[in-house]
């Protein structure tokens, strides 16, 4: 892929027009990224003013920077500013949209719902939020996390997966470290039998016991 969309100004540019980050390239695009650090730099003209949401008279510090605004602040105090934010249902906008983890341009049923962002999906795609989540859970890096997930069949059965969502990390429950992906019933089977070597084979010395005095009745 030589192009990506800018989560900012939502325009197509081709790859070196965004910073490179551990993940692949930055979400935004240098020119907006440019723009917000200088924002911060804009010089403050009054010490204080009244918030346009609480009416209250703050101090400069209450308010967050403006370049377009005379003043250099914004018309609505930081305080009234996060309790909006956290309050706004932005719906879904968006057809398709690029995935900041994998770099992907996906349709937007691949995205989930995030009713707090503008366009009301979610940065990360479905299968790379799904990746992250574990990576958080067994303490993975994204790309270590990822290389799991990348296994197509069970690491004991050799049973393919039919989806992502049939992967089972497998860890020890002693240790917390990763061993391998597998599929739901393998990982019971060592669930059930606590992670113990010798209920295993004990498991397998009684199946073919078994089966033996089967084949003689």
């Amino acid at each position: 892929m030589s192009e990506k969309s800018c989560t900012v100004c939502k325009e197509i540019k081709p790859l070196d027009a965004f910073s490179p980050c551990r993940n692949g390239y930055q979400p935004s695009c240098k020119d907006c990224r440019n723009f917000k650090a200088k924002s911060l730099n804009i010089p403050v003209t009054v010490a204080g003013q009244e918030c346009f949401s609480c009416k209250k008279t703050l101090p400069a510090d209450c308010f967050n920077r403006a370049k377009h605004r005379a003043s250099g602040l914004q018309h609505e105090c930081k305080e009234c500013n996060a309790a909006r934010k956290r309050l706004a249902s932005h719906p879904v906008t968006l057809t398709e949209k690029t995935c900041c983890d994998c770099g992907e341009l996906k349709p937007a049923s691949q995205f989930p719902r995030d009713k707090k962002r503008v366009g009301g999906l979610r940065k990360e795609c479905r299968d790379c939020a799904s990746i992250r989540n574990r990576s958080s859970i067994y303490k993975l890096s994204f790309d270590e996390c990822k290389k799991q997930c990348a296994v197509s069949q069970c690491e004991i059965c050799g049973d393919g997966f039919s989806s992502p969502s049939k992967k089972n990390i497998d860890h020890c429950h002693t240790t917390g470290a990763v061993r391998g992906t597998l599929c739901g019933g393998c990982n019971r089977m060592l669930g059930g039998a606590r992670d113990n070597p010798g209920i295993l084979s004990a498991g397998i010395s009684y199946l073919r016991n078994r089966r033996m005095e089967v084949r003689r009745g």
